[in-house]
């Protein structure tokens, strides 16, 4: 859980920037794309965190009611 609240702050931070690039740069600059795909490679990494942490506790939650029903 901590690593995805890491990622989660990280995930902030680079939006606030590229917000920050696009108000100084515009849109169409060249630097913004590569940003904004950062951002969205971020998002996913956070997305995959997700599922994997909730994968795993369910995972966990199964094994106990079944150690409680044996």
């Amino acid at each position: 859980m901590r690593r995805i609240a890491e990622i989660s702050s990280l995930q902030e931070q680079i939006k606030h920037t590229v917000e920050s690039l696009v108000a100084r740069h515009g849109e169409t600059s060249e630097t913004v794309a590569p940003a904004k795909a950062l951002v969205a490679s971020v998002t996913a990494l956070k997305r995959e965190l997700l599922q994997c942490y909730l994968e795993c506790r369910i995972a966990e939650a199964e094994r106990a009611t079944n150690s409680d029903n044996s």
